[in-house]
């Protein structure tokens, strides 16, 4: 595919092709709403050491699956290891069930070669991050107190009663299907969900994907990333965070689509805690 789909560069991180570094990471959570699963795997319960002090020192987590840990003793982190397949969508949430964690939630690929994911609660409250996963790989969830992050500026919180609960289940919600050219308008479900847009491409065919929020009136609060997904190929093309062009934080991709067949358009947010998450996608041919 690669050189035939691109994204406008930013000057605050970097936009790739597949297999390319992203740079840009973040978003807390909201979790207005959010549930316990219920009627889930049996969770598993953490085994120390897991901080990743060394390669091995990781745990195995299953999808769908919950696992069980604290934070202890103060500034412990706990990562845990976990195989994803690409095009799957799942929907993270990180539980204080004694009250005390704040949780923060940060998934990464191994090698760091697809978009990071951040999300962060209050003490006593839930982080939910949904992902779309680009890559089939290996991918690490590090679980810890957001109040110890960054390490430099850290409040060294952690205790036996800092526990923490960790699931991971399928999204469940539908993406929206699109006929170009189109116009579409929304707003994301929390700050670190993420919206996702089908439509069915043929080779050759010259596009533009523009995300407008921040150049919304009123503004949006979001600063968006958005990649681009080949369902056919199973392959990600490309992710971009800012449409430098524009001198504007919202989100552009285009170019030639490589191949006929399905693509998804994914937007989500990189912004650590915005209010207003209204949105507009435009969707056009050159």
């Amino acid at each position: 595919m690669v050189g035939s789909v691109w994204a406008c560069t930013s000057t605050s991180g970097s936009s790739s092709s597949g297999g390319g570094t992203i740079q840009d990471a973040g978003g807390a959570a909201d979790a207005a709403g959010n549930t316990p699963d219920a009627g889930g795997p049996t969770p598993s319960t953490e085994t120390e050491p897991n901080n990743a002090a060394t390669a091995a020192e990781v745990n195995a987590l299953g999808v769908p699956g919950v696992m069980t840990g604290t934070i202890n003793p103060a500034d412990d982190l706990d990562v845990l290891r976990v195989e994803l397949t690409a095009g799957a969508v799942w929907r993270w949430e990180l539980m204080a069930p004694g009250g005390v964690v704040a949780p923060h939630l940060a998934i990464t690929r191994d090698g760091d070669t697809t978009p990071r994911l951040v999300a962060t609660g209050g003490a006593g409250g839930t982080a939910v991050q949904e992902h779309f996963v680009l890559e089939t790989g290996v991918y690490f969830v590090v679980v810890r107190d957001a109040r110890n992050v960054p390490a430099g500026s850290s409040q060294h919180v952690g205790s036996p009663q800092h526990q923490w609960r960790l699931s991971a289940a399928p999204l469940g919600r539908a993406p929206e299907g699109v006929v170009f050219p189109a116009t579409v308008v929304g707003t994301l479900p929390c700050s670190s969900c993420l919206a996702a847009f089908v439509f069915d491409g043929t080779a050759g065919t010259g596009f533009d994907i523009t995300v407008r929020a921040q150049r919304l009136a009123p503004a949006s609060d979001l600063d968006t990333r958005l990649s681009l997904y080949d369902v056919t190929a199973a392959d990600w093309l490309i992710t971009n965070d800012d449409d430098a062009t524009a001198n504007t934080l919202d989100s552009r991709v285009g170019g030639m689509l490589p191949s006929t067949g399905g693509y998804v358009a994914i937007l989500d947010n990189v912004t650590v805690a915005p209010g207003r998450l209204d949105y507009q996608v435009d969707f056009s041919l050159r």
